[in-house]
Order: C-alpha cells, then structure tokens, then sequence
C-alpha cells in the first residue's frame, strides 16, 4: 500500500493560502486607489506566476466586451494568433461560464476555439461570475510543465484555488464598476453646475450687447444656446459613459438651428468615422455648432433664389485631432473683416471656447463662393471629472 503524500497536500493548500492572501491584499489597494487595471492584471500576473495573463470586463450598458488589460512575463510574446484566440475564448466564455484547460479539455467543450498549433502553453480560462451575472473573463497562460495552479488530471472547475482566484477578481469588477457608476454620477453633476455658470455667463454677456439687437432677438438666441447644452446632456444621458458621441451630437444641433430660423435650411453633417468627445469638450462643441450653423442659416444664399439655402457640416477626426467645418454659399466677408476686431456676439463666443475650452483653433474664411468656417481641436482624454470653467466670456 503507498501511503497517501499528506505533506505534499498540506505544502499546497499553504501555498495556495498564501496566493489568495496575496491576492486579496493587492486589490484591497486596487479598490482603494486609483489603480487601473492594467495595474491589478500585472501584479495578479506575478502573484500567479504566469506567462500571461488577459482581463476582459463586459459594460452591459453599452453590450460590449472589452480587454481591460493585458500583462506579458518578460521575453514573452503575444503573436496575432494567440490575441485572436484569447478573443474567441473569451467570446465562447461569456455565453457557457466554464473554467477549463486548453488545449487539455478541448474535446470536452465543442465549439471552444482551438489554441494557436505551435502554442507549447497551457490556457486556463475563468469566467468572472458575480451573483449569477457573468462580468468578464480572466484567461491565463502558463507552461505545460509541473505548475501548482492545476492539478493533472483533475477538472480545473473543482479547483478550490480557481474557483477562489475567480471569486475575488469577480468581486474586485463588481465593486470596481459601481465605483464607476459613482463617479460618473458625480461628474454629471459637476458637468450640471459648471454648465448652469456657462449659461449665465452668456445671459450676462447678452445683457451687454443689448442695446446692438432687439429685446426679443437677444432672448432666442439665448434659449437657442441653453437648448443646445440640454442637448448635450441628453445626448450623454444616452451614451457613452461620461462621453459623447459628436456625429449624433452635432446632427441634433443642426436641426436645432435650422428649425430656429426663418429660413428654411438643409443640414447635410457628414463623417467618414465614429468620434466620441467627453463632456466638457461636447459642451464647448455644442455652443460653436449652434452659433455657425445659425450664422450661416441667416447669411447664406443658395444659387437658385427661391430655394432654400444650404449649410454644409462635415466631422473629420483621428487619434490626436478632431476638425468641424461648416460651409454655406453667401456673399464675401466684409473687406478688412478680420476675427480679432470683429464685435459679433456669435463669432466671440466661437473664439472663446475655441481657445480656452477646446485648446484649438478656429478660422473663417472665404472660397470657392463659399464662407468656410473651420474648428479644429485636439482630441481630449475620456472621463474628466470635476473640471470647471474658470473663465468669463
């Protein structure tokens, strides 16, 4: 009879007992920080001892699954094929929420992909699982030889240590989203208050010029610049969180102005790709739509005198740079028009946000038969909260 290694089997529930306290310990300071998960991935990955390691959360409000992270031992390389894999397996994981080896269970499991041929690694996959909800997935890649995560032979979903391992990063995404909800709430707010301070700047610079236009002219065009930071918000209110998407944004702005107008006006707002701008940006973004849109609405012809005039939007944006331009067929500006000296309420509004909102730059010109008034700006990083306008217009 050969005894049964029960100092085999106590070395490894201490190990494991002290991965897991490793493990908790790390995203305690995940939680209590602003560590990304980029951060909490690479330190699981060394607590683990893992070649690699990739962290997918799924955000049900928008229904999409997104590689929050993923961590790479030294000298070890993640081939096209293998993030194709890792991509599929966690696709295939989201709908049946197996823990599993591969390529060892492979047969088990029909229509889970298959592991890249000259791939000599072990996958282990585990479904993130909190209150019957699928969150996400975490997959580890880790050498087929003696490793003290799995035991050969045994189902990985009875591991005591996986199941553990998968239980905490469940729990860490769970908490971490509502940590987000929080601060998304709160930048609402502050996105609220600081817009509120916008449009009282705007009143009061209004209230200035009063004496220029009539009483009842100064108040549409007032109405006409809130209704476009309401529409800033419900745009975002269905969106992106804390971000906004500027073709829709900027399609609903232009029905605002030409519905605004006397004239009948056709909008054609065009754009080759899908470009989205956090909130304080969308704001500024707003304010410049409506007053070029409304400006080219009033002073815009169309070659055929009893049509409509038309005003043109086109979107263009990239990695680094968003422009906005806005084309309509009118008479030449004025001689010896220039931006620095013109006393326009609408173009100094544009300047302004422009400049101290958007950190670009705007310019109007003339070519073509056309008034062509372009903004350009940079693109800005998604979610920042709390920032407030601390200039006066």
């Amino acid at each position: 009879m050969i005894p049964f290694p029960w100092n085999l089997m106590f070395r490894h529930q201490v190990r494991h007992v002290e991965l897991l306290n490793r493990m908790g310990q790390m995203l305690d300071v995940g939680l209590g920080s602003n560590e990304t998960y980029l951060w909490v991935a690479s330190e699981l990955r060394e607590i683990l001892n893992v070649k690699a390691l990739t962290l997918w959360v799924f955000d049900r409000r928008h229904q999409l699954l997104v590689k929050e992270a993923q961590t790479l031992a030294p000298q070890y390389g993640f081939r096209e094929n293998q993030r194709q894999f890792d991509e599929l397996l966690t696709n295939w994981q989201m709908e049946h929420s197996t823990t599993m080896a591969l390529p060892q269970q492979h047969a088990q499991y029909p229509g889970a992909p298959d592991t890249p041929a000259e791939s000599d690694i072990t996958v282990l996959s585990l479904p993130l699982v909190f209150q019957a909800e699928v969150l996400g997935c975490l997959n580890l890649y880790l050498d087929d030889d003696d490793y003290p995560l799995i035991e050969r032979g045994r189902d990985p979903g009875s591991s005591q240590l996986l199941r553990a391992v998968s239980g905490q990063m469940s729990v860490f995404v769970h908490t971490r989203s509502q940590v987000s909800n929080t601060t998304f709430y709160k930048e609402i707010h502050h996105r609220v208050k600081n817009n509120l301070q916008t449009v009282a700047s705007l009143l009061r610079m209004q209230l200035r010029r009063l004496d220029e236009i009539s009483a009842e002219r100064a108040l549409e065009e007032s109405l006409q610049r809130i209704m476009s930071i309401a529409l800033v918000h419900e745009t975002l209110s269905q969106g992106e969180i804390g971000m906004v998407n500027l073709l829709e944004l900027t399609q609903r702005i232009c029905a605002l102005g030409a519905r605004s107008t006397d004239a009948e006006v056709r909008v054609n707002c065009e754009t080759s790709q899908r470009i989205l701008v956090n909130s304080k940006q969308a704001t500024a973004v707003a304010l410049v739509v409506n007053e070029l849109v409304e400006n080219a609405a009033r002073h815009g012809r169309n070659m055929d005198e009893e049509a409509p005039p038309i005003v043109e939007v086109n979107l263009e944006g990239s990695d680094e740079q968003i422009s906005i331009t806005v084309e309509n067929v009118g008479n030449p500006l004025p001689p010896g028009f220039s931006l620095e000296s013109n006393s326009r309420l609408g173009l100094t509004i544009v300047q302004t946000l422009a400049k101290d909102e958007l950190k670009g730059t705007f310019n109007l010109g003339y070519a073509h038969d056309k008034n062509v008034a372009k903004l350009r700006f940079p693109m800005a990083p998604s979610g920042i909260a709390g920032v407030q306008y601390d200039h006066e217009f």
